[in-house]
């Protein structure tokens, strides 16, 4: 049935319930004389599912709770998904749930891998990498959607080339709650969720804590996507007074899956012959055929992410905020080789914080802010790698690399003015950005042991595999404008500069 069958017949039904109402109201005794209580219908409470941002310079939606729970689905977890319905987005996921890693996703056309932020609560907690998305939509309030240009203030983050989608968390609620959800699907999907909120404690605290499990079998060969994600989420919030406030918020999580064998061009032509194309479900004893047995591609990481909120205002229209955080993952990834398979260790972790003053100045609002992180192991490059035969004995590391901090400093301001229908938005960013010194070892003759262990095996270094620290420093300006022609129409240009290396 299509779009415009389904409006008509929503409005006949309401004409229909609307004559009913009028006529049960004016008749108020039946014919036998038994008097009847009035009945009336009333409009139902209109809500927002994704809602555009009507004073903003940029291209940017307010994407609400329950328009989540209904883009992003039973899964839960997949934050691309969020995205799938805005104008402009081509989202692409291994896994009908948006459970799998290796997403894709264009805005405008403009695909760089993962070229664009994906914040929580304004941080650029673990942009992209490791165990991917570590949020239970469960937890999360909105999610703002900025596709293109965004104001200097929204684009903290390494990598802010096409868009930004920044996670609102679901902090504490006021009232004692508990909530239990359990979900089933096909490819045996099952996911557990739970939530209990402590509701305003007598000392002005509230807190939650929340925990989920998820599986499913992968929809193509053999393995599981995921095999196992567990995830822990808790939340504190206490308000000091009337002017100051402050929240934390944790995570720990871990997710191992196996991986869906790619497609080559022909084969997606032929989709009908190749719909069921996977790695082998078994081994052959051909080390050519087994390595692409299913067991050596496959992703296991452990994530754990701590962020705070501290608010101080010093009057009743400035505001002071900090915020710092900090996140660490490890974990591995197999890849198959001709003659067993690839062993890639990672461990990336970056800590960081964002301040920021608002206040307002006899002609114009405004905000100055300072972000910082440092971070280590951000891929590329790996730290190593190691081979290992067929039957999972170590043969050789073939990487190892010693990769200092990158490090980021970015002082900025956002200045915003209101003139009656036209709202005038400008901006100045300063970036620098420290590339890491990086050295390379030879790594003949070194045992099976882990990276943070190897060194005392005193490997040399490559004289020819060194690369030097690098210092990068921008100006990146922005500026906008949007006029409101009616209260449901307006129209809006944004010019802004982003990093040229990040």
């Amino acid at each position: 049935m299509s779009h415009r069958q389904n409006m008509y017949r929503c409005i006949i039904a309401g004409c229909l319930l609307a004559s009913i109402s009028d006529g049960l109201n004016n008749t108020t005794q039946a014919a036998d004389g038994v008097q009847l209580d009035s009945i009336s219908v009333k409009e139902s409470t209109k809500i927002q599912r994704i809602e555009p941002v009507q004073d903003a310079t940029s291209t940017q939606e307010i994407i609400s709770k329950d328009a989540l729970d209904i883009l992003v689905g039973p899964g839960q977890t997949g934050s691309y998904k969020a995205f799938s319905m805005l104008p402009a987005v081509n989202e692409q996921s291994a896994d009908a749930f948006g459970l799998a890693l290796g997403k894709t996703m264009r805005i405008r056309g403009s695909y760089e891998g993962d070229a664009f932020l994906r914040n929580v609560e304004g941080l650029p907690v673990s942009s992209h990498g490791g165990g991917g998305d570590f949020i239970d939509f469960e937890n999360v309030r909105s999610v703002s959607a900025y596709r293109g240009g965004m104001p200097v203030a929204n684009s903290m983050g390494v990598r802010n080339l096409t868009g930004l989608m920044d996670l609102s968390l679901l902090w504490p609620k006021d009232k004692l709650s508990v909530s239990v959800k359990q979900s089933f699907g096909s490819e045996g999907f099952l996911r557990s969720y739970a939530r209990f909120d402590s509701g305003l404690l007598p000392t002005g605290t509230k807190l939650f804590a929340s925990y989920s499990w998820t599986t499913a079998d992968k929809w193509r060969g053999s393995g599981g996507s995921p095999d196992d994600r567990k995830n822990i989420e808790v939340g504190i919030s206490r308000q000091f007074g009337s002017k100051v406030k402050a929240e934390l918020f944790g995570v720990y999580h871990e997710l191992g899956q196996h991986d869906f064998r790619g497609l080559t061009y022909a084969q997606t032509s032929d989709l009908e012959s190749y719909r069921g194309y996977d790695y082998n479900p078994t081994k052959t004893g051909v080390a050519a055929t087994d390595a692409n047995y299913f067991d050596y591609y496959k992703q296991y990481y452990r994530d754990a992410m701590v962020l705070a909120n501290v608010e101080i205002s010093p009057t009743t229209d400035s505001k002071i905020t900090f915020k710092p955080y900090y996140w660490n993952d490890e974990g591995y990834r197999l890849m198959g080789r001709s003659n067993g398979y690839a062993r890639l260790d990672i461990n990336p972790q970056q800590y960081g914080f964002t301040t920021q003053y608002d206040l307002p100045l006899h002609f114009m609002d405004a905000s100055l802010g300072y972000w910082f992180m440092a971070g280590t192991d951000t891929l590329p490059p790996p730290l190593s790698q190691k081979l290992y035969n067929g039957n999972g004995v170590f043969q050789s590391w073939t990487l190892l690399a010693k990769i200092e901090n990158r490090v980021y400093h970015s002082p900025y301001l956002n200045l915003k003015k209101t003139f009656d229908n036209l709202d005038v938005m400008a901006g100045l960013r300063y970036s620098l950005r420290v590339n890491p010194k990086t050295a390379f070892y030879n790594t003949a003759g070194l045992p099976d042991t882990s990276y943070s262990n190897v060194f005392s095996y005193n490997p040399q270094i490559d004289s020819g595999m060194q690369i030097a620290e690098r210092t990068w420093e921008e100006w990146l300006p922005s500026i906008g404008l949007d006029y409101r022609i009616t209260p449901e129409l307006s129209a809006y240009v944004l010019y802004t500069e982003r990093c040229s290396q990040f």
